[in-house]
């Protein structure tokens, strides 16, 4: 889907009623999605302090 064939294979989904459900690796990057492994699996939180004005000792 990437390349040069881009229009021929849409072409033919729409004309088929193709579906594809974005579950792999690859058809998620396509498309701009995170994918469920690797660093796309889990979130990283961390508490930001909302008082600035202590940490610069005012």
């Amino acid at each position: 889907m990437s390349y040069e064939t881009t229009v021929g294979f849409l072409k033919d989904a729409v004309l088929d009623g193709d579906w594809d459900s974005l579950e792999t690796p690859s058809s998620r990057l396509v498309v701009g999605k995170l994918g469920g492994l690797g660093t796309g699996s889990f979130d990283v939180l961390t508490q930001v302090p909302t008082e600035h004005h202590r940490a610069m000792g005012l």
